[in-house]
């Protein structure tokens, strides 16, 4: 039953993080995006130079869209969003009600304030800077890292704290139940039980590279990242050591059961010996008034 539960606990993990990841609809993207934060060209920030971000503070942002078709396009909003292992933690829309003929260019200044995202998330997130149209399709974006300056309580670090504890409690039980031959007799359930653990601990690599701040592990990374763990998890359950065989179990499990049969028996073999002895004890002293003979009470008749 724990089993169970584990397993449909990781694929409920995966369903969150599918839905996560699914976005407005995507069509031809005709617009080349251009953009700076903090001063910074956001086309040159990866994991190896990102862009800082102080939630406290104010942050300039200037956008340059040109349009690279050939029909006049419709803007609706830019969207600037940012993810870790697949999951949003920051979302911030800009309205931004113009059009763009063919060829056409536009720049747009603004001033962001994310006043809460220092409790939302802390160290890298993949980032993305995308345009919509009033219909919700994506006409241009650009990829970059933003390096969060946020708590260590945030929701992501908490986020992170959790799997780590369920990772260290995973393989710790495992680890014991292994060493006393408490596993379960399938070879495959077994695996199954490893590979949660597994993807416990790929997933716990990939947030704590981020919040680390060593690596961001974009979606290309970080699934194989966590998928690797797994298998070299479940093929580890799978040979691992099962219970002990069915035979010798059931003659310790006799013999223990007879040994406690026999206990008993003596016990209360020993208590009806007591109560045998009281009772003849009581038997063996008669009163010490013998009974009356009404017979010779009587008078004698003449």
């Amino acid at each position: 039953m724990a089993t169970m539960k584990r397993f449909l606990a990781s694929l409920l993990l995966f369903g969150l993080v599918l839905l996560a990841a699914a976005g407005p609809a995507a069509a031809a993207e005709t617009l080349d995006v251009r953009a700076e934060i903090n001063g910074r060209d956001i086309a040159g920030a990866d994991s190896d130079s990102p862009i800082e971000l102080d939630p406290t503070e104010a942050v300039p942002i200037t956008i340059t869209l040109r349009n690279a078709g050939n029909r006049t396009e419709d803007i609706r909003f830019v969207r600037l969003e940012g993810q870790a292992l697949g999951l949003t933690f920051l979302t911030y829309d800009l309205g931004m009600r113009t059009s763009l003929a063919p060829g056409e260019e536009t720049t747009f200044d603004a001033e962001l304030d994310f006043f809460d995202l220092d409790e939302q998330a802390t160290g890298y997130l993949g980032t993305s800077l995308r345009v919509y149209d009033a219909e919700r399709l994506l006409l241009g974006q650009e990829d970059f890292v933003l390096d969060v300056k946020g708590r260590t309580t945030s929701t992501l670090g908490l986020f992170a704290f959790a799997v780590l504890g369920i990772a260290g409690f995973s393989i710790t039980v495992l680890v014991l139940n292994t060493l006393r031959r408490r596993l379960a007799s399938n070879r495959f359930v077994r695996g199954l039980q490893f590979a949660v653990a597994g993807a416990a601990v790929g997933v716990t690599l990939a947030l704590g590279l981020a919040i680390l701040r060593i690596d961001y592990a974009n979606a290309e990374e970080w699934l194989p990242l966590m998928f690797l763990p797994t298998v070299i998890a479940f093929g580890i359950g799978y040979v691992a050591p099962g219970p002990l065989s069915l035979s010798i179990r059931d003659v310790r499990e006799e013999e223990a059961l007879q040994a406690l049969a026999e206990e008993a028996l003596i016990r209360r073999s020993g208590e009806q010996a007591r109560a045998t002895s009281t009772s003849v004890f009581i038997d063996v002293h008669p009163t010490s008034e013998p009974p009356v003979d009404s017979r010779a009470e009587e008078p004698a008749r003449h």
